[in-house]
């Protein structure tokens, strides 16, 4: 499992490179597939922010401990370099994951409506019809002087 931050920010990098060049496919099978593939990178991607914020929320207690439960202001200087470095290390993982939650929520609705519409063009083009349809154009032809 990736854990580090500057491998997550490469993942992202990655990932976001191949979603945005990510072609809209023509067939449902492709389409649901291109879905299921992201999603599972997606996942892989929201395991490493878990893994890799739990580990810093681990540092810093860590960091933080001494044998006598010090308050923030008797931390030494170098402890105290060292918590603010992870806290905002923690806040920028934070950010980023939410970003990441929006982009992706985003990307995810746009395949979403893709892999609905091919469904519906294969439906249409193996000739299945849709009930509302059905009753529309026979509510029309049972109106319609002949």
């Amino acid at each position: 499992m990736k854990s580090s931050a500057a491998v997550i920010a490469q993942s992202l990098s990655e990932f976001g490179r191949c979603l945005k060049e990510t072609e809209l496919p023509n067939d449902v099978e492709t389409t649901a597939r291109i879905l299921e593939i992201q999603t599972a990178e997606r996942d892989a991607i929201k395991e490493d922010f878990r893994i890799s914020i739990r580990k810093g929320l681990s540092l810093l207690r860590h960091v933080r401990q001494l044998d006598v439960k010090p308050e923030h202001e008797q931390l030494s200087p170098t402890r105290l370099h060292n918590v603010t470095a992870i806290e905002r290390m923690l806040i920028q993982l934070e950010e980023t994951e939410r970003s990441f939650d929006t982009f992706w929520a985003r990307h995810e609705k746009r395949l979403t409506q893709c892999l609905q519409l091919r469904r519906f063009e294969d439906s249409f083009r193996k000739g299945i019809h849709f009930p509302i349809a059905d009753e529309n154009f026979n509510h029309f032809t049972e109106n319609f002087p002949y």
